[in-house]
């Protein structure tokens, strides 16, 4: 497919409320987000409070990230065959259920705290098919042409409920180790009864649940096909898989920096939410510069901001370790920031190019690969680290950006060439087909007869000379 500029919206359209079964959805997702980032804190904390093991916490930790990642591919098969509100009301309940049940039985009955574990990953299978599914069903609920600032506020809803959520969920528990749990079991409570509320059916496909693994597989790739055929997603795909394995590096130097100058946490928990806080800011404003940019040149020029940024980096951490540690949570705010950018950007073109009956199974198989290069990053910056030291690893990050910026330019400009070649080539033959049918039309009309001939009649032979008089 090809990318296009999306239409910006009308005055009316800026200015009339948003429908009522988007707003609702809005308003249960973002507490149900709060309750999820709350619950993402709340449960390393609450077993090293009651256990006093960093295997534990550890563990709790793994298990809420790794359903996330594993669980994308057959939810986003299920998700296009099953009702999408169903979908979200089900994983709301199973994670009351969870809580109640699991975590209930720790703080209630003393039960083995690794029952914390196994509900931090039904807690995370849950947020997997649910945010999969609240994906796949928003451009059916607002208007065409107010889908990207719908998008947008997505966007800047879940950055917002990550910061107050984390932040929140220490304050909780800082006042009793149940106080997160009672709080995400309100939130989604709250998220079921937005979502009973809403008074228009979602889209299904009519399709059956597959019964069988190969029908399984076929779906898994028809998802990929649909993503790896489309030539703009396939590129966000592998900028934004490449960027977030190695932009996992940063955090880690704010923390190693933070703990070599004796930096109060509380001090280095502020520097860490400063990419947080750039992605909210972007989040509000993307909406506009992507009714204004084409596609293709928001990408390219979000990567070369990567690009300029990391390079700044680099430069910093040449000088000296305080220096980097200052530049950090200012490069870490404007990497958010842009990628903002680039998240409105995506959503709003799955969302437009892609067909609604394979949304979940694009968008899944989109966030299988970058979302999974988070943990692989994360794992990989702690040797990249130990290895290379502290100061050398900025450098190792702006010369991949850069690469990848550099690449990118190269095959955005190869693909401007063959399509000016293709445009040409398209012009010269509609040249000649019209000289063709032109010259065919001529050679098919008769000729016209004078005034006063009979038509189609010869016309007569001009006389010759008089012959001579004889003598």
């Amino acid at each position: 497919m090809t990318d296009s500029t999306l239409r910006a919206p009308s005055a009316e359209a800026r200015g009339a409320p948003w429908p009522r079964d988007f707003t609702l959805l809005w308003r249960g997702t973002a507490v149900s987000q709060f309750g999820a980032a709350n619950a993402a804190l709340a449960g390393p904390l609450l077993a090293l409070a009651l256990t006093g093991s960093p295997v534990l916490a550890g563990w709790v930790t793994a298990c809420g990230t790794l359903p996330r990642i594993a669980l994308l591919l057959p939810a986003g098969v299920l998700v296009d065959r099953w009702d999408r509100r169903r979908v979200m009301i089900g994983s709301q309940l199973a994670r009351i259920a969870a809580i109640v049940l699991l975590l209930g039985a720790v703080l209630l009955l003393d039960a083995s705290p690794w029952l914390i574990a196994v509900c931090a990953a039904v807690q995370g299978a849950c947020t997997t098919f649910y945010t999969t599914a609240e994906t796949a069903v928003v451009p059916a609920l607002v208007e065409p042409d107010r889908l990207p600032r719908a998008i947008g506020r997505n966007e800047t809803r879940l950055h917002a409920a990550e910061m107050a959520g984390r932040s929140g969920g220490g304050l909780l528990f800082g006042l009793g180790h149940g106080l997160p749990s009672l709080a995400d079991i309100a939130s989604a409570l709250t998220a079921v009864v937005m979502l009973l509320r809403m008074r228009g059916r979602t889209p299904r496909p009519a399709r059956a649940v597959p019964a069988r693994f190969g029908d399984l597989v076929h779906d898994l790739g028809e998802g990929f096909g649909h993503l790896w055929g489309d030539r703009l997603l396939r590129r966000v795909l592998a900028v934004c898989t490449v960027t977030n394995f190695f932009f996992q590096s940063l955090p880690l130097l704010l923390l190693f920096l933070g703990r070599e100058r004796h930096l109060p946490g509380v001090v280095v928990g502020l520097l860490c939410a400063a990419s947080g806080l750039g992605g909210l800011v972007g989040a509000s404003v993307a909406s506009r510069a992507g009714r204004r940019v084409r596609p293709t040149r928001l990408v390219l020029g979000c990567v070369w901001a990567w690009a300029l940024l990391t390079a700044g980096l680099a430069l910093a951490g040449a000088v000296s370790s305080g220096l980097l540690l200052t530049a950090l949570p200012l490069a870490s705010g404007c990497i958010g920031f842009v990628g903002a950018h680039l998240n409105v950007a995506l959503g709003v073109y799955q969302a437009t190019a892609v067909s609604p009956g394979v949304l979940g199974r694009v968008t899944s198989a989109n966030r299988f690969f970058t979302g999974g290069a988070v943990p692989l990053g994360a794992m990989f910056s702690g040797y990249l680290v130990t290895s290379e030291g502290l100061r050398q690893v900025p450098a190792i990050v702006a010369v991949v950006v850069g690469t990848l910026a550099l690449l990118l330019t190269l095959r955005t400009a190869l693909d401007a060439r063959d399509a000016v070649g293709d445009r040409w080539g398209a012009l010269r033959n509609a040249a000649r087909e019209r000289a063709a049918t032109a010259r065919a039309t001529r050679r098919r009309t008769p000729t016209a007869s004078p005034p006063g001939s009979a038509a189609g009649s010869p016309l007569p032979s001009r006389p010759g000379p008089l012959p001579a008089a004889r003598d």
